[in-house]
């Protein structure tokens, strides 16, 4: 029989052992000052999932992992490839649905935005993502205060 951890957190919410706030507690890691070093680590994260794409391995996670890569290092257009194959791949990845929106509309692709948070949401209905529904909703309206203050 295995023995378990000390600070095991029981159902109630209580700890048996230590303070159980202990179990959570993990060190911050520091976070860059400079932006570049930034877009440098997830350039680095984007070279090695690149690779894998590359090697020949292609699913809606990595194209997603990819996707989230290329929009953090500030590619958008590359982003939202990515994330249109993870789309592809699973209709029902309502966070890539959600990430694409994003990546279009930082293209200025207010439309394509729109239609790709629509699909997610009907994604996010599918699988019972009540999170990423909402997110999406409110994405949706303000797309439609910033058309509405057009015209």
């Amino acid at each position: 029989m295995h023995a378990l951890p000390e600070h095991r957190v029981i159902a109630a919410g209580r700890s048996q052992g230590a303070d159980w706030t202990a179990a959570f507690h993990r060190p911050h890691l520091p976070i860059p000052e400079d932006p570049a070093s930034t877009l440098r680590f997830g350039g680095a994260m984007r070279d090695r999932l690149q690779a894998l794409l590359d090697a020949g391995r292609d699913d809606a996670l990595l194209r997603f992992g990819l996707g989230n890569a290329c929009l953090q290092a500030g590619d958008p257009a590359s982003a939202a490839t990515h994330l249109a194959a993870a789309t592809r791949h699973d209709p029902d990845y309502s966070a890539a649905w959600k990430l694409l929106g994003k990546a279009l509309l930082t293209q200025g692709r207010d439309a394509d935005a729109e239609a790709a948070w629509r699909a997610g949401l009907d994604a996010a209905a599918r699988r019972g993502d009540v999170q990423s529904s909402k997110e999406m909703t409110v994405f949706l309206r303000r797309i439609e205060r910033a058309r509405q203050a057009k015209a």
